[in-house]
């Protein structure tokens, strides 16, 4: 069920997501400005009123300085679109902007009759809602940089959540054994899906870049031959993304098995490959059958 927070979430995901060209999106804001009190971020809260009617309340500026509920409507008649609320930021450091004028890089949690619902911002639900905007991207044709930059940080953002949410699931396995199953059933579809998606936008991306760096192949050669630093034909070689992880193709050498006898007799006293044999060895004796190259011995063990 929608709780009217989702373009909010879609913006703090995804910072190149253009706003819709009317209405105004609830969420929690940071608005640049710079008048006769200096330049200064202001905090914006845009949320629906607890009464059956569900009003639209904007909540403008701090205790610190003066807080003014601003009518909809009238915001409306001044701005054609949304664009000016700004960046979008976590409801913790609206909270902690608007009670004390100062934004936090990382703010304590607080509760407030406003905050989006509890079971809207789960892990499982940030990776859905950013999910949803990276499938849609990747359905769009890989045609410009804007796209391969979305795509790019959305799959980066992606990661992130998953990260967190490995690390939670690893703090809680370390509880009661009994617990285990359903902590995997509750992380396992959420992971596998954000690795899963992560795979096609990588996928999709090294075929963009592929692509790019074929168009430059002739100016790089050019700069090459003229005498150009690494440092500066790095430079030439496409990317997307627009965080600090950007995203650029690399070579790897990949190994495609042609004589799979005499590649495996080349590996064959590696110790990992000596472990798999004895294990495929010790399961096809216990089965009955008759392995050349082994000698079966019978072993007496504690029953």
């Amino acid at each position: 069920m929608s709780d009217g927070f989702e373009f909010w979430r879609a913006r703090l995901a995804d910072p190149s997501v253009p706003f819709p060209e009317t209405g105004l999106p609830l969420g929690y804001w940071k608005q640049k400005r710079n008048d006769q009190g200096g330049a200064r971020n202001v905090p914006i809260g845009v949320w629906r009123d607890e009464s059956e009617a569900g009003a639209l309340v904007v909540q403008f500026g701090s205790k610190a300085g003066k807080v003014w509920l601003l009518e909809p409507d009238k915001i409306l008649d001044w701005h054609e679109n949304p664009w000016w609320l700004g960046q979008a930021v976590t409801y913790d450091d609206y909270i902690a902007a608007f009670e004390t004028g100062e934004w936090p890089d990382h703010s304590p949690a607080r509760i407030g009759h406003n905050k989006p619902p509890e079971d809207s911002i789960t892990g499982g639900d940030q990776v859905e809602s950013v999910a949803a905007l990276l499938e849609a991207r990747l359905a769009d044709p890989a045609d410009s940089q804007d796209w391969a930059d979305a795509v790019a940080n959305l799959r980066d953002r992606l990661r992130s959540i998953a990260t967190d949410l490995t690390e939670m699931r690893k703090a809680e396995e370390s509880g009661p054994k009994e617990t285990l199953a359903a902590i995997k059933a509750k992380y396992t579809p959420i992971l596998d899906r954000a690795e899963a998606l992560g795979k096609r936008a990588a996928e999709r991306l090294a075929d963009y870049l592929t692509k790019q760096r074929e168009a430059v192949a002739d100016k790089i050669a050019e700069a090459t031959a003229a005498g150009a630093s690494p440092e500066e034909i790095n430079e030439m070689l496409p990317r997307a993304g627009t965080g600090k992880r950007r995203v650029g193709m690399r070579g790897r050498k990949v190994a495609t098995i042609k004589d799979y006898a005499l590649t495996l007799h080349y590996f064959a006293n590696d110790p990992a490959v000596v472990k798999v044999v004895q294990s495929l060895a010790n399961k096809a004796v216990k089965a009955g059958g008759n392995v050349p190259g082994v000698e079966v011995e019978k072993k007496e063990t504690a029953a």
